[in-house]
C-alpha cells in the first residue's frame, strides 16, 4: 500500500536554530561534494539533506559578521548554490531563513517521462482570515482579521485559479511580514 512519505522535506536544526527545507529533484553526485571542509554535516542520508548542509556552508561566511546580512547578498549566494545543484540534475528547492523565503524552480520530469521545466509553480494570493474559527481551533495569527497575503508553491498547478506562474530557474525571494516591517525587502 502506497503511504506519503515526506523524505524531501525537513526542519533541519543546525546551531540551535531551526529552518524548514524543501527539495524536489534527484542530485547525483552530491556526496561527493560534500566533504571534510563542510562545517554542517548531514544528520541523515538523503541527497535532500547534503544539499541542505552545503547551502548553510554558501550562507555561513554572510551570517559570521554578527549582524543579518542584506536579502540581496542572500539571495546572490542562493543563486550562486542553485547554479551549482542544477549541474547535478534537477535542483528544485524552497528554503526560508526566518525572514525570507527563498524559493528555486529548475526542471522535473514531465508527465511525459521529459525532464525539462518548469520545476516550480507559484500562485500569489489574498485570503480572507477568519481570526474567531481559528482561535476555536487553538491558533492565533498576529495581525487580527482581514486579508493575509500568501505564496503557494508547488510541483503542478493545484488548483483551476489564475495566474500561477511558472519559471525558468526562478529565484525568488518573499520577505516575510517581519522583513517588510524592518524595511528589509529587495
Amino acid at each position: 500500500m502506497w503511504r506519503p512519505r515526506s523524505v524531501a522535506y525537513h526542519r533541519f536544526a543546525r546551531h540551535g536554530a531551526q529552518a524548514p527545507g524543501i527539495h524536489n529533484g534527484r542530485l547525483d553526485g552530491i556526496a561527493a561534494r560534500s566533504g571534510a571542509e563542510q562545517s554542517f554535516r548531514p544528520v541523515g542520508t538523503t541527497d535532500s539533506e547534503l544539499a541542505f548542509c552545503l547551502l548553510l556552508d554558501y550562507l555561513a561566511p554572510l551570517w559570521h559578521a554578527g549582524s543579518i546580512p542584506e536579502i540581496g547578498d542572500r539571495l546572490d549566494r542562493v543563486t550562486r548554490f542553485a547554479a551549482d545543484m542544477r549541474e547535478m540534475g534537477p535542483a528544485n528547492f524552497l528554503y526560508a531563513d526566518s525572514e525570507v523565503v527563498f524559493a528555486h524552480g529548475d526542471r522535473r520530469t514531465q508527465t511525459d517521462g521529459s525532464v525539462t521545466p518548469p520545476g516550480l509553480w507559484s500562485l500569489c494570493r489574498k485570503c480572507a482570515v477568519d481570526a474567531d474559527a481559528l482561535t476555536r481551533a487553538g491558533v492565533t495569527i498576529g495581525g487580527g482579521g482581514g486579508e493575509q497575503e500568501i505564496v503557494l508553491f508547488a510541483s503542478v498547478p493545484l488548483t483551476s485559479e489564475r495566474p500561477w506562474h511558472q519559471g525558468r530557474r526562478t529565484h525568488r525571494c518573499y520577505p516575510t511580514p517581519h522583513a517588510r516591517r524592518a524595511g528589509r525587502l529587495v
